[in-house]
């Protein structure tokens, strides 16, 4: 992952809040790069903010780590 400067966390519930602060990060500072940091065990579709907006997403999905996954993301 190329590095970022800002990460947006956000989960399915407030998905619509952390478009609307990716929103402003581009708006205001069009190039800076944003890693989407996505919550939760579920999945649930971003590809449309990685179009739109052009975060990295990091979620359970892409973690390497079997012990980051197991206790890092989500509730258990």
């Amino acid at each position: 992952m190329k590095d970022f400067a800002f990460i947006v966390g956000c989960c399915n519930q407030d998905y619509n809040f952390a478009e609307g602060v990716c929103a402003r990060i581009r708006h205001f500072m069009e190039d800076v790069p944003i890693c989407l940091l996505v919550d939760g065990i579920s999945s649930f579709e971003v590809r449309a903010m990685e179009r739109t907006y052009g975060v990295s997403v990091l979620n359970h999905i892409n973690i390497s780590s079997d012990f980051l996954k197991k206790h890092s993301l989500g509730w258990a």
